[in-house]
């Protein structure tokens, strides 16, 4: 699992992460734009990614993390 942010694109580019879940948080207006430009460039969002908006002042990460399918059971790489 790898956790990414911003427009990083580490998890589009590198083909030892095209079968790892990526989780990547940010602020839902970079979010969107994220996905706008991913689905321009792609055609879709690749199904190992999961685009995660937050408001990191009222929301906490565990949980909304938890929410779109992460487990803390497995390995994890956070790329801040």
């Amino acid at each position: 699992m790898k956790l990414g942010a911003g427009f990083d694109t580490r998890a589009y580019r590198l083909p030892a992460l095209y079968d790892i879940p990526v989780w990547e948080v940010n602020q839902l207006e970079n979010i969107k734009a994220k996905q706008g430009r991913l689905c321009k460039v792609l055609g879709k969002i690749p199904s190992h990614i999961k685009l995660v908006a937050i408001n990191l002042d009222l929301e906490d990460p565990g949980t909304i993390l938890e929410s779109h399918g992460y487990s803390t059971k497995q390995a994890d790489l956070f790329h801040i």
